[in-house]
């Protein structure tokens, strides 16, 4: 028996809530399960801790896990991943975002001005920004 974390991003047939996020948490709670609804539309998804013997039967459990957390609902799953639970854990630390840079870095870079750097988003190959601020892409 193994320990893996399960993600599931699914579709729902009914609009979700964020009642039915307490409750997905509640019914799942000893599995440290974490549900993240888009509330009002019908997208979610839910990440939780699960024992299974191997990869296959811990994906199965964490869909029937989900299925009954959400009783009134008909899931369609858009994406599953399982993962073993120590790889899981060494990616915490991993950044949510790429490594970006503004505009300054860019024409240092470059080895052009500023005022150069900011007409190259467009340049039809150049990077679309990752992040906007209110002190300008990134």
């Amino acid at each position: 028996m193994a320990v893996w974390q399960v993600l599931i991003d699914f579709e729902s047939d009914v609009k979700l809530s964020e009642e039915m996020a307490f409750d997905v948490s509640e019914c799942l709670g000893k599995h440290g399960a974490v549900p993240s609804f888009a509330l009002g539309g019908t997208q979610g998804s839910i990440v939780m801790c699960v024992d299974a013997d191997d990869v296959i039967d811990a994906g199965r459990q964490g869909l029937e896990y989900a299925v009954e957390a959400l009783p009134n609902c008909k899931l369609t799953p858009n994406n599953l991943e399982v993962t073993e639970w120590g790889k899981a854990v060494e990616h915490l630390h991993d950044p949510l975002y790429p490594e970006v840079v503004g505009y300054a870095e860019i024409a240092r870079l470059a080895g052009v001005t500023r005022q150069r750097a900011r007409m190259f988003p467009k340049i039809v190959d150049f990077p679309k920004p990752v992040i906007e601020t209110a002190q300008g892409a990134l």
